[in-house]
């Protein structure tokens, strides 16, 4: 059973050691996620990730042994998963980027009429350009990335990338502040780290930052993948297919969080 009492867990840039992995950790229980989802959000910088080269476990010895005693295997894995894909490039260059705000907005319209025609039995169109452009990027047989130390290919499915998102949402909203628009230049809200301002003063005004718009934006991708996953499994059902499709870790439910208009909403630069 994983709690936030727990006493390993990973530093933080934001507070104290507990107090960073614990406010993951609760963000993802008030959003009503799966304990092992919630689990890999009080260990999610254990092994070190693409962003915090940190690790209080080895991620590639027997100390996963001793992680997945603590928070069970799944939840393991999601936190072995989340230390060792290239967040920046998965997230930020190879989906968020591929977006405008007016593309995330009219495709949120979109795919939630495609859903609810399709929740109805109405026969579902994969052509939808909403829908091509989520296949394009997120297949529905998963995606490869690379290692970040060993740089071999990790096969990652849809529905984890979902929850890649997901908890980078969770992260970012507990870690970054004004500060971070300041020190990267991110004037335009996209978090795209594109500079590094020396002058710019810790901690500045902690004051809610434009990443706000970033995490906005991952949310409403969030809903795309959700809803193209369920359409997916609706297709699946209604030609006879199986209950189940291995590799695909549809054990994991893709919960939507409850924030920026339960995430159909972007907030503005």
């Amino acid at each position: 059973m994983c709690t936030a009492s727990s006493p390993l867990v990973e530093p933080s840039s934001s507070s104290s050691s507990m107090g960073g992995s614990g406010a993951v950790n609760w963000a993802l229980k008030l959003w009503g996620t799966p304990n092992p989802v919630a689990c890999c959000g009080l260990f999610h910088s254990a092994y070190s990730n693409s962003y915090v080269n940190l690790a209080i476990f080895d991620p590639e010895s027997a100390s996963r042994t001793r992680v997945a005693a603590l928070v069970a295997a799944l939840a393991e894995c999601l936190v072995h998963l989340l230390c060792v894909v290239p967040r920046q490039p998965l997230i930020h260059n190879a989906l968020l980027f591929r977006y405008s705000d007016r593309d995330l907005r009219d495709h949120l319209a979109r795919s939630r009429a495609s859903l609810s025609a399709a929740r109805e039995g109405a026969a579902s169109d994969p052509s939808e350009p909403w829908r091509r452009r989520v296949r394009s990027l997120l297949p529905a047989e998963g995606t490869m990335v690379k290692h970040i130390k060993t740089g071999d290919d990790v096969a990652i499915s849809r529905r984890l990338a979902a929850k890649c998102l997901m908890m980078t949402m969770a992260d970012f909203g507990d870690q970054l502040f004004d500060w971070q628009d300041k020190v990267f230049h991110n004037e335009d809200g996209r978090l795209e780290f594109a500079g590094d301002n020396p002058a710019a003063l810790w901690p500045e005004e902690r004051e809610p930052g434009l990443w706000m718009n970033s995490i906005s934006r991952m949310a409403a991708l969030y809903s795309l993948i959700t809803r193209e996953e369920e359409i997916y499994l609706l297709e699946r059902k209604s030609q006879g297919g199986a209950d189940y499709e291995e590799g695909r870790d549809e054990e994991i439910e893709l919960v939507v969080p409850p924030v920026f208009d339960y995430c159909t909403s972007l907030r503005r630069k």
